[in-house]
């Protein structure tokens, strides 16, 4: 039996490692939850600011600073808006469960990839020098639309890196801002039923045809299945959840023409 619910979705010192004149190079990375991520197409050339953290599962200094994170990312849209937080390890062995035990640990909701997603190969230019001086995990970059970097931002203590990455956001020329027309537009149109007998559950699209990629993971980050499928307009498509143990899950959903993901949870009985 399956329950649904909707999940909703000092002294200042500030050091910036300032402006390379090498531009960001493009990656292509999978997140933990099984999304796709390209950073020109989905957000340079979308004209959103990226800021990556260079960080590993087990690195004290990244988990330290995780949980301040997610306030500056939600104070600039949530990935709403024109700016949109991602991590990389640095690790092939940070696999997605590991990945995912580690956002759930610190309630992040921005994407993270790990060695099964792409990282390694993605993050490399920010470690081999061609942007600075490396100085190990967490470092910061900030990208700009037009794909300058601003690289190792930090300052003196957590706060001080925190107020340092906002001011680079700002550098950037991001506004964070959202109107209630472009929210309406970037949410799906995907709604989601439960059959409480069949242990199923039935995605239906009342939009256009499309192709989607989904994710069931539990909320403490084990990941149980994914699947990638086209779903017609005015039609629906049934996950079968009869395998899943007690507890709670989150199926995650994205539109892979629009790039825009839902998140729903359910509760396995």
């Amino acid at each position: 039996m399956i329950r649904l619910y909707t999940l909703l979705s000092f002294c200042l010192f500030i050091r910036f490692g300032g402006l390379s004149a090498q531009t960001a190079p493009d990656f292509t990375v999978t997140d933990s939850w099984g999304n796709t991520h390209h950073l020109y197409a989905d957000y340079l050339d979308q004209e959103k600011t990226v800021v990556v953290k260079v960080f590993y599962v087990a690195c004290p200094p990244c988990n330290a600073i995780a949980p301040h994170l997610e306030p500056l990312y939600q104070k600039w849209g949530g990935g709403s808006a024109d700016v949109q937080f991602i991590e990389l390890s640095i690790l092939q062995s940070d696999s997605d469960t590991k990945v995912n035990v580690y956002k759930s640990s610190h309630s992040t909701t921005y994407p993270a990839s790990g060695g099964e997603g792409g990282s390694v190969a993605a993050v490399q230019p920010y470690k081999d020098g061609t942007f600075g001086v490396y100085t190990g995990t967490p470092t910061f970059v900030v990208i700009a639309p037009d794909r300058s970097v601003n690289y190792d931002v930090s300052g003196l203590n957590i706060q001080g890196t925190i107020d340092a990455l906002d001011a680079a956001i700002a550098a950037t020329g991001a506004t964070g801002v959202i109107s209630a027309t472009e929210e309406a537009d970037k949410k799906l149109p995907f709604t989601l039923q439960s059959n409480l007998i069949d242990d199923v559950l039935i995605l239906q699209n009342p939009g256009e045809a499309t192709e989607v990629n989904t994710s069931i993971v539990s909320v403490t980050g084990q990941k149980y299945t994914s699947a990638r499928f086209p779903i017609q307009k005015n039609d629906h498509v049934s996950l079968n959840v009869s395998e899943l143990t007690k507890g709670s899950w989150i199926l995650q959903v994205q539109d892979l023409n629009s790039r825009l993901t839902s998140s729903y949870m359910f509760v396995k009985l």
